[in-house]
């Protein structure tokens, strides 16, 4: 077992970014609510095992490793680091939510962090999962990944990439979506798509939107939602909660398209996205 602590930075809160949407309800995280602990395992650039144990205390985190081989600490912290969103600079955003009264609780509370999983690989997986189903539908689709091929860490592009359509469809319970994650390992796992150099990118969001759409099986609403993941918080991930808010709070009660949900948050610019779901949550 390694341990290691990492201070928070002074507009950082744990709990807020932990809760900040319903990924640590999503396999392979598991959070222990007593003890706010936070569970996680993945798969390491060098295929190691990776086993974390996050326990908050006072301004620091408490992390804990346990792996199958010798772990490149320094790749845990980063890799932390980006999971926690312990980098990000959002007082731009802040300075944007104390003019909106619905928003002002938020640089108070630290929030607008969304907690996000290691790799670009499983965010862009877990976000197909929940494309057309209830929620219920994708725990238990991210519950089957891990139990079935990840040996308890979400799997590898190269393990699902070995396994049948009909598989993924079946013990996966994948459904239509089993093809389309199915094609999407197989690219990463021969390197013909890196999407862990999107953590590194310099692509405008539109472009970057564009070559999200291209993969099969994200549409709009996943698109979006995948750059709120990445930090890119211009476009608003528009589904069926978004045409209820907008519509109860906007419109009193009336139908809205797409662009009207947009233009509630426009005034927002680069954080049009986080603006609403920083006032969805709080609805």
């Amino acid at each position: 077992m390694h341990t290691f602590k990492l201070d928070f930075p002074p507009d950082y809160s744990y709990r807020s970014t932990i809760h900040s949407h319903g990924w640590i309800q999503l396999a392979p995280f598991d959070w222990n609510r007593d003890s706010d602990e936070l569970r996680y395992a993945y798969h390491m650039i060098d295929g190691t095992l990776c086993r974390m144990h996050i326990v908050p205390e006072d301004t620091q985190l408490i992390v804990h490793i346990e792996s199958d081989g010798t772990p490149d600490l320094v790749q845990v912290e980063n890799d932390l680091r980006w999971m926690l969103r312990l980098d990000d600079d959002l007082s731009e955003f802040y300075e944007l939510c104390r003019r909106e009264s619905r928003l002002q609780h938020v640089p108070g509370e630290k929030g607008g962090r969304l907690i996000r999983s290691v790799s670009i690989w499983e965010d862009v997986v877990k976000v197909i999962t929940t494309t057309n189903t209830a929620w219920s539908g994708t725990r238990r689709m991210c519950q089957n990944l891990v139990e079935h091929w990840g040996n308890g860490a979400f799997p590898a592009a190269k393990a699902l990439a070995g396994v049948k359509i009909e598989m993924l469809k079946e013990k996966g319970g994948l459904g239509y979506r089993a093809p389309y994650i199915h094609e999407l390992a197989q690219a990463v796992a021969d390197g013909t798509l890196d999407l862990e150099a999107l953590k590194r990118n310099s692509l405008q969001t539109d472009e970057l939107y564009k070559f999200l759409r291209s993969l099969k099986g994200v549409g709009d609403y996943a698109a979006s939602s995948i750059l709120m993941l990445l930090g890119t918080y211009s476009r608003v991930p528009v589904d069926s909660i978004a045409h209820s808010l907008v519509s109860k709070l906007f419109y009193n009660g009336e139908p809205v398209t797409p662009a009207q949900i947009r233009a509630c948050f426009a005034d927002y610019g680069n954080f049009a996205g986080l603006a609403y779901w920083c006032w969805m949550i709080e609805e």
